[in-house]
């Protein structure tokens, strides 16, 4: 849904309900200040300023990211807060499934009760204090607890507006004196956002940038963008002639140019005029360009590069349309894309984008984020960050093996790899991407560390026996593909596999057997079954 552009919910405001009793309860979103249009996730509910009533934190997809709601509510009610301890043998210390019984004459013979949780809701824990409102009561006659693996037991002279501390086995309520916590936030207005075409997208991973790129001046002739040797920053803007925000665009490149140039970068703008589009073609672009005297480097750019750098905008970015015009994209002085720009280019934006270099992943995870406000700095957090990095990495390594260009995939893999080192996936995509480029002893290397963290795969196996056969070492490619036939019994390519081992080891008898239980798996091999006649001819 949401690569189509869609959504899983609409607009949804929060909804609160008040508890009427008898089973009814009144919609109170609007009047409890709660209705806010947010992505809510989670809610927790504490006595945050311990003024005796009830505080919410909220936390949402959206911004803000976490909202504190004070229940600043003036009334005379009254409550009491309780912190219970199980002796740690017949109930856990944390007390957690007790059940609290408030008595009280003002209750009319009904007591108040609540239950110890270790959580509740969504995403979220509430405190661990039991806090009871009483509303107009003003005295207590007792509170019961009745402890999970033991018996009730009565707590007395405990006062309303008080916290205290209710351990198992003593009888006795401790009085808590807790002050009044002093809640240095900030209150803010959320403005609401301006709709806008144009939209920045930093990369948390930058990407490395194939080692040149062609595309065509308008006199025909081929050019090249080299990303391995330079040490200036590169724009490559896309853009139309028939796209008037990319007029726009070209002006304001034009009219900045000398800050752009004194910024270090290097500014190049390829036409995708013709390519797919029979609006305009080459020629509109070039007048274009003579038209606005456009003073950095201009072309044409090719399908593979417009579908190359396609490919990296849905690889990073869940909604996968077509790339508008204009779109550009900032590769830094290391040869990797960093940001993408879609629609019209801010370019002060750019000039900051381009002097900032954020080295670690922490400091480039804050600069990509979508909502201003402070990151959360744990180790936690940025281990799921690593392994995040590392699968980016990884995904667009396979993507360029699936199109045959193993080169450009192999530093895609060991980047994640030194991202993340025991990423079993990125080792096995890395030991293809070698084998296929004919580098064996650093394939089987990696096929066998891929085998470490999955030895239940025969495919892993099979392409390691694959490896051996190519460096002619015919004993232990026959025991990877045995490996491979122990996990998968129907695997005719390692009947295969140790076929060709016998064979080229002039064992012509045993290569028959392997071969017939190719066949017997998949009648259909015919060349199998060429070479199995040719056997048995040899042997008679």
């Amino acid at each position: 849904m949401l690569e189509q552009g869609r959504s899983f919910s609409g607009r949804e405001p929060n909804c609160c309900f008040l508890n009427l009793r008898g089973g009814r309860f009144a919609t109170v979103s609007a009047v409890s200040g709660l209705d806010f249009p947010d992505d809510g996730r989670a809610v927790a509910v504490v006595d945050w300023d311990q003024d005796g009533d009830l505080d919410l934190w909220i936390s949402n997809r959206n911004a803000p990211r976490l909202r504190l709601m004070r229940n600043d509510t003036s009334r005379d009610h009254h409550f009491v807060m309780l912190r219970l301890r199980g002796n740690g043998k017949s109930t856990n210390r944390d007390a957690i499934g007790a059940r609290v019984e408030v008595v009280a004459s003002g209750l009319e013979g009904r007591p108040l009760i609540r239950t110890l949780r270790a959580g509740e809701g969504f995403l979220a824990q509430s405190s661990k204090s039991v806090h009871i409102g009483l509303g107009l009561v003003e005295q207590i006659d007792k509170i019961i607890v009745h402890w999970p693996g033991g018996e009730p037991e009565a707590f007395e002279n405990i006062e309303v507006d008080q916290r205290y501390q209710l351990v198992q086995g003593t009888s006795e309520a401790k009085r808590l004196d807790l002050t009044t916590r002093v809640v240095a936030l900030e209150s803010a207005d959320q403005p609401a956002e301006v709709a806008s075409g144009n939209l920045r997208v930093p990369l948390v991973t930058p990407l490395p940038m194939p080692g040149t790129i062609a595309y065509t001046d308008f006199d025909g002739a081929e050019q090249q963008l080299n990303f391995h040797n330079t040490s200036r920053p590169t724009l490559i803007v896309l853009w139309a002639s028939w796209c008037l925000p990319c007029w726009e665009e070209l002006k304001d490149l034009t009219s900045r140019q000398q800050e752009i140039e004194s910024a270090g970068i290097n500014l190049v703008a390829l036409s995708v005029d013709g390519l797919g589009d029979e609006r305009a073609d080459q020629a509109a672009a070039q007048k274009l360009c003579q038209q606005l005297k456009i003073p950095y480097t201009v072309g044409k750019a090719n399908a593979e590069f417009v579908q190359l750098m396609t490919g990296y905008h849905h690889m990073l970015i869940a909604l996968k349309k077509l790339l508008p015009v204009p779109a550009s994209f900032l590769v830094d002085r290391q040869g990797r894309l960093t940001v993408i720009y879609k629609g019209r280019l801010d370019i002060d934006q750019l000039l900051k984008d381009a002097q900032s270099d954020p080295q670690t992943l922490r400091e480039r995870w804050a600069r990509a984020a979508c909502l201003p406000g402070r990151t959360i700095d744990h180790d936690g957090l940025y281990h799921s960050l690593r392994r995040a990095e590392a699968n980016t990495l990884c995904a667009m390594g396979n993507a360029f093996g699936q199109g045959s260009r193993f080169e450009e995939a192999i530093p895609f893999l060991r980047a994640a790899l030194k991202t993340e080192p025991e990423f079993g996936v990125a080792h096995q995509g890395l030991a293809q991407m070698l084998q296929f480029t004919g580098r064996h002893a650093e394939a089987a290397e990696q096929y066998n560390k891929a085998i470490k963290h999955f030895p239940e795969r025969a495919f892993l196996h099979y392409q390691l026996g694959e490896v051996r056969l190519l460096q002619e070492r015919m004993e232990e490619a026959l025991g990877c593909y045995g490996e491979a036939l122990k996990r998968k019994k129907d695997y005719w390519e390692a009947h295969i596999g140790r076929a060709n081992v016998m064979m080229r080891s002039s064992r012509p008898q045993d290569a028959a057997v392997e071969l017939r239980a190719a066949l017997k798996i998949n009648p259909g091999l015919e060349s199998a079954r060429h070479a199995l006649r040719q056997l048995e001819d040899f042997n008679r």
